[in-house]
């Protein structure tokens, strides 16, 4: 894999001169250069008047690339920062430093020796292991986002992103279910049915296959709108009023059918089964 060099970023630390010195640093790694970039800047706060041109630079693979980095820093009078787990990398890299005369320092290095010391194992040396956990931690965090901004009928305009958009009438569980998806990595969205309300143009533009109508028997549903205001002086009597829920849940029920969509019954199940049936419905589709 090419290593792949990203455009220059500047930082600017000055406090009490106009012009402040500036140095050329270079991020180096086998990986995504994310973690010894972090270091990096959290130690460049910690000066004054200091401008530094990082360039980041990623995915090294082999020795050809270090040396034209290497070369590269050495004409701007650069310091070399490298994170490599790769043991001819960290080799190559030291003796290229001191073929071109330019400062190194080692990230990892230290902290490799010392846990390798303690655990009395040899780390595995292999580049890009913690990726997976970043790019997994991010979708997540990604998801969770979405779920916040279109929960309850919100974020309309950006529904159509969305990988799966949840409908139901109140209280059937739409927001657990959909903070729960975002919790796998799914962009979950929910919206209300209102009896006697149509639906947004937004939801019913989206694909069908896209959409998931949240089943819910009556009697069960009264117990858990009572539930919901248990404690309370006040219970609004249309809310829990079995004849007006009956209503609701049949005129969702006819939305379902015109739609044509997928729904899921969530009477007495927990979220994890009925989000369980949600994901298992998301893989068929995927494989149609």
């Amino acid at each position: 894999m090419q290593a792949k060099i990203y455009t220059e970023q500047v930082y600017n630390y000055p406090r009490h001169v106009d012009k402040p010195t500036h140095r050329h640093v270079y991020v180096l790694s086998d990986g995504t250069a994310r973690t010894c970039e972090a270091v990096l800047l959290s130690v460049l706060c910690q000066f004054t008047d200091v401008s530094v041109s990082v360039h980041k630079v990623a995915n090294i693979r082999n020795l050809d690339q270090l040396r034209e980095v290497v070369e590269d820093a050495a004409t701007n009078q650069g310091i070399v920062v490298f994170s490599f787990v790769t043991p001819q990398l960290v080799e190559a890299i030291y003796s290229q430093s001191i073929y071109y005369a330019v400062p190194t320092i080692d990230v990892l290095g230290h902290v490799f020796t010392r846990v390798e010391n303690l655990l009395k194992v040899s780390p595995m040396g292999v580049p890009g292991l913690l990726r997976p956990v970043h790019d997994e931690y991010f979708r997540r965090i990604d998801s969770i986002d979405f779920a916040v901004k279109h929960d309850d009928g919100l974020g309309l305009s950006t529904i159509g992103e969305a990988d799966v958009v949840l409908l139901g009438v109140s209280r059937s569980s739409k927001t657990p279910l959909s903070i729960y998806l975002s919790y796998r990595g799914i962009r979950a969205a929910n919206v209300p049915i209102i009896a006697g309300q149509q639906l947004p143009k937004e939801v019913m533009d989206l694909p069908r296959e896209k959409i998931v109508g949240l089943v819910i028997d009556h009697e069960r549903l009264v117990v858990v709108r009572r539930n919901r205001f248990k404690g309370q002086a006040f219970v609004p009597p249309d809310y829990v009023d079995q004849k007006n829920v009956s209503e609701e849940i049949t005129y969702a029920s006819g939305i379902f059918k015109r739609l044509g969509c997928n729904q899921v019954d969530v009477t007495s199940r927990s979220i994890e089964e009925a989000a369980t049936d949600i994901m298992n419905l998301m893989r068929i589709r995927a494989q149609v």
